[in-house]
């Protein structure tokens, strides 16, 4: 596989033993939207948003505290770490793929449809709904 792969197979999980990889990265925006998508590193306690709200997702279910680094304590904060190794090195492989994607994307995507030319008649009829609508 490419170097700038991470992936591990999800066999040996099926096959009853450990998963190896210490975290988990999620991408997410129901659109699709890049500028408008979650992104985060999660382990079985905590997420790590792009963010940077950190939680203890144990305690915290509904993710209304962020951890205060600064009170945390050094379990907490090895966990921080490594999931925001984790984190940075996901963004960065993401924003070298946006330019490829941006370019398949466009490659791909429907022709957009061109707005046709205002005619008089559409203008005068634009002019009648402007003008209803100062005399109501």
């Amino acid at each position: 596989p490419p170097d700038d792969l991470d992936g591990v197979s999800l066999l040996p999980l099926f096959e009853g033993k450990t998963r190896t990889k210490p975290y988990i990265y999620c991408w997410y925006e129901r659109n699709g939207d890049r500028k408008k998508a979650s992104e985060h590193t999660r382990d079985q306690r905590f997420k790590l948003y792009k963010t940077g709200n950190f939680f203890d997702t144990v305690a915290d279910r509904l993710e209304k505290n962020p951890i205060d680094l600064d009170k945390a304590d050094g379990k907490t904060k090895t966990a921080h770490a490594v999931l925001k190794a984790a984190l940075d090195k996901h963004l960065a492989v993401t924003k070298k793929a946006d330019p490829v994607q941006t370019a398949l994307k466009e490659k791909f995507s429907p022709p957009k449809k061109e707005k046709k030319p205002e005619t008089d008649k559409d203008q005068k009829k634009k002019n009648k709904q402007a003008e209803k609508k100062k005399t109501a």
